[in-house]
């Protein structure tokens, strides 16, 4: 019984590092460029019952108990940019569902380059090096703060280099309902807050004292099979061409500019 537990822990922690979890990212910027990025990572709430149904020491490490590591979130923070330090790192329980935040503080934006999702991939690899899988080189946010105006680059990542004869896509049916399954209960969200309110902004995307740079809700991107498919077709052209694809597709906000200002109050 301990060795089939332990099982369900591993099977956990696979559940983890792929879909069922949602994850928000909020960068807090003070007028002094001075600043806290809080990251908190929520579990399906099939995810946080199986959680709770492993009792206490029935063998296999949990799994929130490695993603809420300070080492491991210390090393995030380095990653994050020079002077970055971890403020807080624990679990968490939100109306039911089990998860982790972590927050970060930092002294001068200037040298923060912040990648979404970047954090929990890095823990992800911790826990399971050897499952990590090769990756698409993803370019960090970038920053430049100066008398009162903060200036945001959101490049493109580098496009994965395919074959001139790779086969396109195929998406059928069967393969369309495995993918509502696995990613309903999937979202991803970045926005930088402005403690003080924001004066102007060429953001797309604002609301109050808040940007978002990408808020997806990735059932929403099931629900339309020829735009899910043109999607994997776009073979990370850049933000601006994702933006396009889902411009009027409710509950997924992408920024296409790749350059963002915004006066401070």
């Amino acid at each position: 019984m301990k060795k089939v537990l332990g099982l369900i822990s591993m099977a956990l922690l696979a559940l983890l590092t792929t879909s069922c979890f949602e994850q928000k990212a909020v960068i807090r910027l003070n007028k002094d460029g001075s600043g806290t990025i809080t990251e908190t990572t929520l579990l399906s709430a099939e995810a946080s019952a199986m959680l709770d149904s492993i009792p206490a020491g029935a063998g296999g490490e949990d799994p929130l108990s490695k993603m809420a590591d300070k080492e491991q979130a210390a090393a995030n923070a380095k990653k994050i940019g020079e002077g970055v330090e971890v403020v807080k790192s624990a679990k968490i329980d939100k109306d039911g569902k089990k998860g982790v935040e972590v927050v970060y503080s930092f002294k001068d934006i200037n040298k923060v380059s912040f990648t979404m999702g970047g954090s929990m991939a890095e823990s992800a690899k911790a826990m399971n090096p050897a499952a990590a899988a090769k990756e698409t080189e993803q370019k960090p946010v970038t920053f430049k703060y100066a008398d009162g105006v903060l200036t945001l680059a959101n490049p493109p990542n580098k496009p994965v280099e395919k074959p001139a004869d790779a086969p396109k896509p195929e998406i059928g049916p069967q393969e369309l309902e495995m993918a509502k399954g696995m990613f309903k209960d999937m979202r991803m969200s970045f926005k930088v807050e402005f403690a003080d309110g924001l004066a102007e902004t060429n953001a797309s995307h604002v609301e109050g004292n808040t940007i978002t740079i990408a808020d997806i809700q990735f059932a929403k991107l099931m629900e339309d099979p020829e735009k899910l498919k043109k999607l994997m077709e776009l073979n990370d052209e850049g933000p601006a061409a994702a933006a396009a694809l889902f411009k009027d597709t409710p509950g997924i906000k992408v920024e296409s500019k790749e350059e963002l200002t915004v006066k401070l109050k």
